[in-house]
C-alpha cells in the first residue's frame, strides 16, 4: 500500500511538472505575440509568424523523429546498459540533421526569406544559429522527459522562456526597429538552448558518449525519422 502510494504520489508530481513546462510555454508564445502586436501591428506579427514557421519547419523533423526515438529507448529498463550507444547515435544523427538544415537554408537564402526582404535586410545566418538553437534545446529536454527528470524540465522551460521574454521586450521597449524585434527572437532562443543544456548537466541527465554504436541503431531511428516525414510531407 505504501508502495503503491508512493507511486501515484511521483506520478502526480511527475504530471504537475510537465503539465506546468506546457503552461509556461504557452503563455511565453502568448506573450511574445503579444507585445509583437502591440508595438510593429500586423506587419510584425506577419513575419513573427513566417520566421516562427521557418524554425518551427526544420526542428519538427529531429524532435519527432530522433528525439522521440530516442525518449523511447532511454525510457525502456531492457535497453539501460546500451542507453549510451543510443544516446551516442541520436547525437550524431542530431548533429548530422543541424548540418544538412543548416546547408540546406543558405543554399535557399533567397526563397526563405523573400517574404521579410520586402521589410529589411536580414542575414540567413541567423535563423541558421535558431534552428540549431532549438535543435539543441529539444535535445536536452528530451533527455531530461526519459530520465524523469521533470522538475529540471519544468525549470529549464522557466528560465528559457524568461530570457526570450525579456530578450523580445528589451528590443520592442527600447528600438522602434523591426529587424531588432527580430533579431532578439532569434537570439533568444539561444536562452532556452542554453537552460535546457545546463538543466541537463545539473541533473545528471546527459549520458557519457560511447566509442561503439548500436547495431540496429539506424533501423530503430530510422523508423522513427520516417514516421516524422510523413507527419511534415502531410
Amino acid at each position: 500500500m505504501g508502495s503503491s502510494l508512493k507511486d501515484w504520489t511521483k506520478l502526480l508530481g511527475n504530471f504537475t511538472w510537465s503539465g506546468l513546462a506546457i503552461v509556461v510555454r504557452s503563455i511565453t508564445g502568448i506573450l511574445v505575440s503579444k507585445l509583437i502586436a502591440l508595438y510593429f501591428g500586423a506587419v510584425g506579427i506577419g513575419l513573427f509568424a513566417h520566421l516562427q514557421n521557418i524554425v518551427v519547419f526544420f526542428t519538427q523533423l529531429p524532435q519527432e523523429g530522433i528525439n522521440r526515438g530516442l525518449i523511447a529507448l532511454l525510457a525502456d529498463v531492457k535497453e539501460q546498459s546500451r542507453q549510451r550507444e543510443w544516446f551516442s547515435l541520436a547525437l550524431l544523427l542530431t548533429g548530422v540533421a543541424m548540418l544538412l538544415f543548416v546547408l540546406v537554408l543558405l543554399l535557399g537564402a533567397d526563397w526563405f526569406l523573400q517574404a521579410i526582404a520586402q521589410q529589411f535586410s536580414l542575414s540567413i545566418g541567423w535563423v541558421a544559429l535558431a534552428v540549431c538553437f532549438m535543435m539543441v534545446a529539444f535535445f536536452c529536454q528530451c533527455l531530461l522527459i526519459a530520465r524523469a527528470r521533470l522538475l529540471a524540465y519544468f525549470l529549464a522551460s522557466l528560465f528559457g522562456s524568461a530570457s526570450l521574454i525579456l530578450s523580445v521586450a528589451l528590443a520592442v521597449l527600447y528600438s522602434d526597429s523591426l529587424y531588432s524585434m527580430v533579431l532578439a527572437w532569434l537570439l533568444g532562443l539561444g536562452g532556452l538552448a542554453i537552460s535546457a543544456l545546463v538543466a541537463g548537466m545539473i541533473a545528471r541527465a546527459i549520458p557519457k558518449a560511447a566509442s561503439n554504436l548500436p547495431a540496429q541503431g539506424m533501423q530503430h531511428y530510422g523508423h522513427y525519422i520516417i514516421m516524422a516525414l510523413v507527419g511534415v510531407c502531410c
